[in-house]
């Protein structure tokens, strides 16, 4: 934690993905593609833990539940592919719910060209584009989900259903695809897909909603 004039104020011992809470309590995963996480005091001490991997976000709620990406390896297109998970905690730790990009595949699917991991299996994925020692168990990443974000209040309420505070925007750096989801149905109610834009969208990371209702990534 560091102050406006670069002091460093606090650190932890649990260092990846870190976010604090109004009361000072922080939430954090140990390291890196560490198989735990969780809520802890703003001394250190452990609230509670959970073991498994999470990845990317951690995003604290208006609703006061927390936000977080885990992994399920599928057989796909003769392949252990992993698909990205959104688990929603309260902040006791309790799960509330998951949404699972396999189990709605095809929903997703309507909206892009075929990717790399739809072709057949004779087809070989270049080595770079692999990860041999996925935490996961998968040796392919089919959307590689590295961002979620609520829809603020802005300009734009009202206007169209996507534009409704709370509703969910994440970004997706396969495919290099940004999408809006209704926060209860996760219906996608607008897409910025990367051939179907303008000078074309490349691998964007941390999409936010501005005030004025446009989108800041990069």
């Amino acid at each position: 934690l560091i102050d406006n004039e670069g002091r460093v104020v606090k650190q932890w011992s649990s260092l990846y993905l870190g976010a604090i809470d109004k009361n000072g309590d922080y939430y954090a995963q140990k390291y890196f593609e560490a198989p735990v996480w969780g809520r802890y005091t703003w001394d250190g001490k452990v609230i509670w833990e959970k073991n498994f991997p999470i990845h990317h976000e951690i995003l604290l709620t208006p609703q006061g539940t927390i936000l977080t990406f885990t992994k399920e390896v599928h057989e796909y297109q003769g392949r252990n592919v992993e698909f990205d998970v959104i688990v929603e905690f309260d902040k006791g730790g309790r799960e509330l719910q998951r949404f699972s990009f396999w189990d709605h595949l095809k929903e997703f699917q309507k909206f892009h060209r075929k990717l790399e991991l739809d072709q057949p299996p004779s087809v070989l994925i270049p080595e770079d584009h692999r990860k041999e020692k996925s935490i996961w168990g998968g040796n392919y990443d089919y959307y590689h989900l590295n961002s979620l974000s609520l829809v603020p209040e802005t300009a734009l309420k009202g206007k169209h259903p996507a534009f409704r505070p709370g509703n969910w925007l994440v970004s997706f750096r396969h495919g290099s695809m940004v999408f809006i989801l209704d926060q209860d149905t996760k219906k996608v109610l607008w897409r910025a897909v990367y051939d179907q834009v303008k000078d074309r969208l490349e691998g964007p990371h941390a999409p936010v909603m501005l005030p004025s209702g446009n989108i800041l990534l990069f």
